[in-house]
């Protein structure tokens, strides 16, 4: 049996907007056993880890072992969601949740997890882009972190939308909207165009629908 919880780290009036974080462990748990925090990629919030499916869930599966198991969501997602640029069309603002705002998320939540469990290390898990802003936090706070994994690191510049960032920062586009909004259309459409021609079942599940539903009760 395990205990579910959300905490909020950050309010949503102070600097940096709303911050909220989940944990996952196992009922009658060694309360001092370092805890592990999850950070995300720049698609899917924390409840990308803790999918309504039978085998979707990285959280149950790292808290089956003991150890209590964080994942937060990045202001600007899931539950991290406060006042600002989110509440006027994107086109109106600067991107608000970059790297190093990132670094400062994880930095609090991080804190907060230690001091929940008095110890003076964590393990951390960067997924996707989250594994830049999980590198930069272990590599500007070594005494804070026991163990980085990286999970699907970012490491091609492949993508129209990174080609169109770089052009942006040097002067030849338009600048990048504050946030954007995703689907599952979108999505499905994005994973598709990666695969050949029909034969998306062959490559993947299709938890989509799950992850919409968990993100659909936040």
């Amino acid at each position: 049996m395990f205990e579910d919880r959300l905490f909020v780290v950050r309010a949503s009036a102070a600097p940096g907007g709303a911050l909220s974080v989940r944990r996952k462990r196992l009922l009658g748990a060694d309360a001092q056993r370092p805890p592990v925090l999850i950070v995300h990629g720049a698609t899917f919030g924390a409840a990308l880890f803790d999918l309504p499916a039978v085998g979707y869930s990285l959280m149950a599966a790292l808290a089956a072992g003991g150890r209590p198991i964080y994942a937060l969501d990045i202001r600007g997602y899931g539950r991290s969601l406060g006042p600002g640029a989110m509440d006027e069309p994107p086109h109106r603002n600067p991107p608000f949740a970059d790297a190093a705002a990132a670094v400062e998320d994880i930095e609090a939540v991080a804190e907060f997890a230690l001091g929940q469990h008095a110890v003076s290390r964590l393990d951390l898990i960067g997924f996707s882009w989250g594994t830049i802003a999980a590198s930069r936090f272990a590599g500007e706070n070594p005494e804070k972190v026991a163990r980085l994994a990286l999970y699907a690191p970012i490491y091609s510049h492949t993508r129209p939308i990174w080609i169109s960032t770089t052009r942006y920062a040097a002067g030849e586009m338009q600048p990048l909207d504050a946030y954007r909004l995703v689907s599952e259309a979108s999505i499905i459409a994005r994973w598709d165009a990666d695969l050949p021609a029909g034969q998306a079942p062959l490559f993947r599940d299709d938890h989509l629908p799950a992850y919409s539903q968990r993100t659909d009760a936040v």
